[in-house]
């Protein structure tokens, strides 16, 4: 499946997209619940060198264990997870997270870091309310940037029910250095509302409840691919105006209204 069209994806990480002309790059564009589940993960093994990840909610065993196998073949990863969401981290997200602290000890060397925002004093004022983005920077030349968790909800099997929502994946050097930049602000320690969890370091107590995936009467669509020839990376807090800029920029007045 090919587009060429126009396409404004919004969250609180969102890119905008315009079709290709002259100069492009290659994109990929996955759907919960239909291919999500798939795209994701062939994103990260596709990663040689490195794997930067944000995310505010991570409970996929089969995303940690993609990551697990990276960091087992020297993969370079860095993670940065919401430590505070609205619902507690669950059982299941606290297991992955002892995964991933498990792999990156064996793995040993100073390459791997697994961060959680959060504020471990309380009187520490948060940067934001919370870290809701959902992204990846792939060995400096691709990012995917998505709706959903990485979670058997935002990120289901094949044949499951899941949330609604997109994902883009694309082939660009400068978006990766963008977001690497976003990154590594973001997962700084010392702005103070960053912990770093080291190899022996206790882990967040998991009392929150996942969620399950249920059969999906439904055909899936396929993965869409495409040409982009321009992307532009709008971050939260700092996006209404963009935003704003972009719905009066319409000028598709449609059809004419059918007679009555």
């Amino acid at each position: 499946m090919q587009t060429k069209q126009k396409l404004w994806i919004s969250l609180g990480l969102a890119i905008l997209l315009l079709p290709a002309s002259g100069f492009s790059f290659q994109a990929q564009f996955g759907l919960a619940p239909d291919n999500s589940g798939s795209l994701l993960p062939s994103a990260l093994k596709s990663a040689k060198k490195k794997i930067l990840m944000n995310i505010y909610e991570f409970e996929s065993k089969t995303i940690a264990d993609v990551l697990t196998d990276q960091i087992r073949a020297g993969v370079s990863v860095e993670i940065l997870i919401e430590g505070e969401p609205v619902t507690p981290i669950s059982a299941e997200e606290s297991k992955i997270i002892k995964q991933i602290q498990d792999a990156m000890k064996k793995a040993g060397g100073n390459q791997n870091h697994l961060y959680l925002m959060t504020h471990p004093e309380k009187a520490i004022k948060r940067r934001f309310r919370w870290d809701h983005a959902k992204y990846l920077v792939l060995d400096s030349r691709a990012v995917l940037v998505a709706s959903e968790n990485f979670s058997e909800g935002g990120h289901p099997q094949a044949g499951k029910i899941g949330n609604r929502g997109w994902e883009t994946l694309l082939n660009s050097p400068t978006l990766a250095q963008q977001l690497s930049d976003v990154f590594h602000s973001d997962a700084d320690p010392s702005q103070g509302d960053i912990t770093e969890l080291k190899p022996n370091d206790p882990l967040p107590l998991g009392t929150g409840s996942s969620q399950t995936a249920a059969p999906r009467p439904l055909p899936a669509l396929p993965v869409g691919s495409g040409e982009v020839s321009q992307a532009r990376l709008i971050t939260s807090p700092n996006s209404t105006q963009p935003i704003a800029e972009l719905i009066q920029s319409a000028q598709d007045q449609g059809p004419p209204p059918s007679p009555q």
